[in-house]
Order: C-alpha cells, then structure tokens, then sequence
C-alpha cells in the first residue's frame, strides 16, 4: 500500500493531525520492514546486529514502535521532507538496540553511531534480496489466510489491537468486554498466528 508522506500532502496533514485513516494506512505501508528489522536484525557499515527471531516479541516491539512513531510529538517532528521509512527504522533500530542492552547482549558501536553512514539494512549481506521478499509476501498472505479462518470476534479484535494499533483498554471499551477477554483474544492471536505460520514453514 503506498503511503508517501513526501508527496502526498493530503495524507501528511492528515498524518499530522492523528488521523485514523491516514496513520493506519502509514503502519500498513510499513509494518512488515519494522518486524522484519525485528526478527533478522540489520546491519550499519560494517556492524550486524542480530535480530530477536521470536515472533511474539517482534510483534510487541512493533507495536512500541508504532505508538512511538505516531505520539503527537513524533507526528509533529517528522518535517515530511524525508523519506519516513528511514526515519520510522531508526526507531526500530534504537529500539531494538536498547532491548539487546537490558537484556546484557553487547551492541557494535558502529551500529549505534548517528548519521547516513549508520543506515539500516534490513537483511544481513548474504540473504539475496529477492529471497526475503518472497518470503516476506509468503509471509503476508499467509497472515490474511489466518485472519480469514477466524471467527469475526478475533478479527474485530486483530484489527483494532495490531492493525488501529488501540490500547488494551480501547479494544475492551471498542468491543464491550473485560480486559480478561482482551488477554485471551491476544494469546489467541498470537499463539494461532504462529503454529499456522509454522504449519506452513514460515518462521
């Protein structure tokens, strides 16, 4: 889905001003490259940082991300001048930098150094490109196929959890539930996700 904030000025005011419409259609134009910097890592100059792998903590880094990227403040500092897949990656990058930290791993300092030199690859040198597009697309079709299979109540609750990118305390209110049955559908959802992306092969 293209979402080009340089050019379309329409959708940066809007972008600018919170709205739903426009931030869902950036987090579409953007989510797979922000978990895909989550589970293979990148790389800056010389360095490589390892990515996490586990899907259900890409996931929630993701959504940090996200709610990171679309605070008033962040809206507001992004001058649409350049483009925002870069600049919605360094939050990736620092963030996943951070969470390396805190949990003892040792980060390359070329990795951590500011500026264009210190721009993130998503795929390390030796995966080819094409490959981990079609692995990403593979990817992508076989989360709407899980989605299909759904009944509709975790699909409303997929939607406005991941894809509106709600708090807990939204999605309970949006649906007229308990944040019990928000948890539930939560570990649902991931936990289904993941053994049917495993049924089919894809990590």
């Amino acid at each position: 889905m293209d979402a080009d904030l340089t050019r379309d000025r329409a959708l940066l005011d809007a972008f600018r001003r919170g709205e739903r419409a426009a931030l869902e259609r950036v987090y579409r134009a953007h989510v797979d490259d922000v978990v895909r910097l989550f589970r293979h890592g990148f790389v800056a100059g010389e360095a490589r940082v390892a990515g996490l792998g586990d899907l259900d903590r890409c996931l929630e880094l993701t959504q940090d991300v996200f709610l990171r990227a679309f605070s008033p403040a962040a809206r507001a500092g992004y001058d649409g001048l350049r483009p925002y897949r870069p600049y919605l990656l360094r939050i990736a990058r620092n963030l996943l930098i951070d969470r390396l930290r805190a949990g003892g791993r040792e980060v390359p300092l070329a990795a951590v150094a500011d500026g264009p030199e210190a721009e993130a690859r998503l795929f390390p040198p030796e995966v080819p490109e094409p490959e981990a597009d079609l692995h990403r697309q593979r990817l992508k079709e076989a989360t709407q196929a899980f989605l299909a299979s759904q009944d509709a109540e975790l699909q409303r609750f997929v939607t406005l959890r991941f894809v509106e990118d709600r708090s807990q305390y939204e999605v309970l209110e949006a649906m007229a539930v308990t944040r019990r049955r928000v948890r539930t559908l939560e570990r649902r959802a991931l936990e289904g996700l993941r053994a049917f992306l495993a049924a089919r092969g894809l990590p």
